[in-house]
């Protein structure tokens, strides 16, 4: 893990990420076939990618609610 080190360095800390993001596509893109998106649990994937900015919006406004909730009880 030592050739790793100036790569751990934030200036390459993006390198990684972009990698990492490229490994995980490509596995999806393995592992996801036509067939698979024809089944229930495929096609409730599709839905939420299709609308994937208003699932973001949703999930950070709810995020936001449940952080203040915790905040407001403490």
């Amino acid at each position: 893990a030592q050739w790793l080190g100036p790569y751990l360095d934030k200036q390459y800390l993006s390198l990684l990420r972009y990698l990492h993001f490229l490994a995980v596509a490509h596995i999806a893109y393995i592992i996801v076939d036509e067939a698979s998106l024809r089944r229930a649990a495929g096609r409730a994937v599709a839905r939420i990618g299709q609308n994937a900015v208003p699932t973001f919006i949703f999930s950070s406004v709810l995020d936001t609610m449940v952080q203040a909730y915790g905040k407001a009880a403490d």
